[in-house]
């Protein structure tokens, strides 16, 4: 599906489509992205018209932005396997110091 109207190729007759919007994601795959990188990168660096196509680019940008959001938390967070476990305390019976 084409995504805009008004830019709906590159200069070398790339669609701007649903592919081209992934292909764009995935080189970027680590990094925060904005919607003006999204349209720049998958129309050779044309600015929006109509602006029609913007919401939904604004939505894959928000998607992969927390994705990648997940990822860095993932990597900076402890495994819970080699978190610290809490101690364990024994019950004192009454009366004992």
């Amino acid at each position: 599906m084409i995504i805009c109207s008004c830019n709906p190729e590159d200069e070398h007759g790339n669609r701007f489509n649903e592919k081209a919007v992934e292909r764009f994601l995935q080189k970027h795959g680590d990094k925060p992205v904005k919607v003006k990188e999204i349209y720049a990168g998958c129309t050779g660096g044309k600015q929006p018209q109509c602006g029609s196509c913007i919401c939904m680019l604004r939505e894959e940008a928000q998607t992969h932005n927390n994705r990648v959001t997940v990822q860095q938390l993932k990597n900076t967070l402890p495994d819970a396997g080699t978190a610290p476990q809490p101690v364990k305390r024994t019950p004192q019976p009454a009366g004992t110091p």
